[in-house]
């Protein structure tokens, strides 16, 4: 038998694994690693240089098969533990994934990449393996908009009733009126909805807040904290298919109002003046279905 060990090496910190020399019968010393023994203890240093994910092997005194796995923190973020054919293995995928019997399921904008281990029954060496989609997909999907109704005019202050243990009271949300006599957008996506797939809208604007309308229902709203606002349109599209009719109302923001804000959004917020409602940008991006069928003792591949 033999025992698996996964760590991650921290970025900016120099990997060291530290061993009782008397308890080890053997160990790899890859590229771009260094091993040296001093006062009974075996330390193996792994240079910036390392490649990673790396598979380190070592045998200890009583003959157990030990291997280490060390990734990046950025492979240990989107690593994962499945069970897929016929035994437990790490996949690393930067996308979204997950496993539906013996199919990885990958949810991803552009190609689909997976890496596996344990794979040498998959067609593979003793290392990771890795698996990309052959095809290349459309990744956005355009999108026009245009302006329906400006205003740059905060509306006035309301406070609700005085907090206790502020001292005072605070202001309110910005109520219906505020949105109707705000800046008013007309969103238009140029092309249908893929099947299949999520239609995901990332805003970027000035204001306080916001609504999304879809054939004149609320779908969606934020407060304005100055990163990229995430809508799935996809959830929006008609039973014909058609896509309905995008609101965007952005409620013009005050620069003096007592609310807290990150100091990157009050900082955007003020090169901006005097504008208080904009949209900077518009994307639609584009997530794709991807399917890769794992079986026992054959290369996988993509069904998608």
């Amino acid at each position: 038998g033999s025992v698996n060990w996964i760590a991650f090496v921290v970025p900016g910190v120099r990997a060291e694994l530290c061993f009782d020399a008397a308890t080890l019968r053997a160990l790899d010393s890859p590229a771009h690693t260094r091993s040296e023994v001093h006062d009974g203890r075996l330390t193996l240093s792994c240079e910036p240089a390392m490649a990673l994910p790396q598979l380190l092997r070592l045998s200890d005194a009583q003959g157990t098969e030990h291997r280490i796995v060390l990734l990046s923190q950025a492979q240990a973020d989107a690593c994962s533990r499945q069970h897929i054919a016929g035994r437990d293995r790490l996949l690393l995928c930067a996308d979204a994934l997950h496993v539906e019997g013996d199919n990885a399921i990958v949810l991803s904008r552009g190609t689909a990449d997976v890496q596996a281990w344990p794979a040498d029954d998959l067609g593979a060496g003793p290392d990771f393996a890795r698996w990309v989609q052959p095809q290349s997909r459309v990744d956005t999907l355009p999108l026009h908009w245009r302006v329906m109704h400006d205003s740059q005019q905060a509306p006035l202050r309301r406070d609700g009733p005085p907090i206790a243990w502020r001292g005072r009271a605070v202001p309110l949300a910005p109520d219906e009126a505020a949105y109707e006599a705000g800046l008013q957008l007309l969103l238009e996506p140029q092309a249908d909805c893929p099947p299949d797939t999520r239609v995901m809208l990332s805003l970027d604007y000035i204001g306080d807040a916001a609504r999304l309308y879809a054939d004149g229902v609320l779908v969606d709203d934020q407060f304005a904290d100055g990163e990229p606002w995430l809508i799935g349109l996809h959830r929006f599209v008609r039973a014909d298919g058609d896509w309905p009719t995008f609101d965007l109302h952005i409620v013009p923001a005050d620069l003096d109002l007592p609310i807290f804000l990150e100091d990157s959004a009050r900082r955007r917020l003020a090169a901006a003046a005097p504008q208080s409602a904009a949209l900077l940008s518009a994307e639609v991006g584009l997530w794709h279905r991807a399917r890769l069928h794992f079986r026992h003792n054959e290369t996988p591949a993509w069904l998608d």
